[in-house]
């Protein structure tokens, strides 16, 4: 493997300058653009292991050129590719990718409302529990009212699947709704006090029966953010993946020399606090907890306030109070009606 120990061996189209921006990004545009770059670093590791697989094998595996990407980043490296959507099987579909996004993003915030979609999911759920139970529509559920109802359901699954011979390790599924959400009554009409410990008290017990663990969830903030800008996080894992694409090693003194030229972190910084955030991002044995968590701050920041992060979205151009006008006039046409 060759080792790059000067400057001078860096690719062309690196340039520092480039990136002076970086602490202006939003978070959207952090999760974007790191995004990205897992997914080129993810290419270039099969790429590096080709002859692990078979030709059929790879071209299946590889979703992009991370020869060429990586040329395309170093160009310019706050271009948006929303690769998880377009590189490969999103490209020819007629969709705008970032309203593709920022509808996905509603399923990273901790609290959303139940929607229409979640309601006939938890429908389905609790027929399917009926069926395994063989209870009839019109016959009454033997069980207290107060039983919690993903428990209910996954029971029911669980002794289908005993009943059946099935294995039952296959019904945590039941256990969360969608992507770890789970459906849960809330009153507003109490003091923000007493809410606030009710929810965390009940997160809590629900916590120890899913057997989840909150210290395994990191929270990425606005400082988080201006912390990597400092670090340079975005030159850096350019470089390492330009270096991974190439079989190349490029070393710690060239790397610091090369995106901290006033000599702000050194090769001790490097290592000790900026390569263990990069090494979160990249590990391809395990998911990105930096990730969910910066996509938990995306959704918040997106939900909050979607015009000042997508001014040009025609979601926000939907006329709702027409549409809610038309709903009422269709289906609840009494509401139109003059009082007697």
């Amino acid at each position: 493997m060759k080792v790059i120990r000067t400057t001078e061996n860096l690719p062309n189209l690196f340039d520092i300058t480039k990136y002076k921006d970086m602490d202006k990004l939003n978070p959207f545009e952090w999760l974007c653009l790191l995004r990205h770059r897992q997914f080129v670093y993810s290419n270039a590791c099969y790429l590096a292991e080709k002859d692990k697989y078979s030709e059929d094998d790879l071209i299946f595996m590889l979703e992009c050129d991370p020869k060429e990407e990586i040329g395309n980043i170093l160009k310019a490296p706050f271009e948006i590719y929303d690769s998880f959507n377009t590189v490969k099987y999103m490209r020819d579909w007629d969709n705008d990718d970032l309203d593709r996004s920022i509808i996905e993003t509603i399923d990273d915030m901790t609290v959303t409302d139940l929607t229409v979609w979640d309601f006939r999911h938890l429908v389905g759920m609790n027929h399917s529990a009926s069926y395994h139970l063989k209870i009839d529509e019109n016959e009454h559920i033997p069980y207290p009212v107060a039983i919690n109802f993903m428990d209910y359901c996954s029971e029911a699954e669980k002794q289908f699947n005993k009943h059946t011979g099935r294995d039952n390790d296959g019904e945590s599924w039941l256990k969360t709704l969608l992507r770890g959400r789970y459906p849960v009554c809330i009153n507003p009409y109490t003091n923000d006090e007493q809410l606030v410990e009710d929810l965390l008290s009940y997160v809590e017990r629900l916590r120890i029966k899913l057997n989840i663990n909150s210290q395994d969830f990191l929270k990425v903030g606005f400082q988080d953010l201006q912390r990597w800008a400092s670090y340079q996080l975005l030159p850096i894992i350019d470089l390492q993946i330009w270096a991974k694409v190439h079989n190349i090693r490029i070393t710690n003194t060239v790397i610091c020399v090369s995106v901290f030229p006033t000599g702000l972190y050194g090769e001790s910084n490097l290592s000790k606090s900026i390569q263990p955030i990069i090494n979160d991002w990249l590990d391809q044995d395990n998911f990105s907890k930096l990730e969910k968590a910066l996509c938990r701050l995306v959704a918040s920041e997106v939900w909050k306030n979607p015009d000042k992060y997508f001014p040009e979205n025609k979601w926000n151009k939907t006329d709702w109070k027409e549409f809610m006008e038309k709903f009422i006039a269709h289906w609840l046409p009494i509401k139109n009606q003059e009082k007697i």
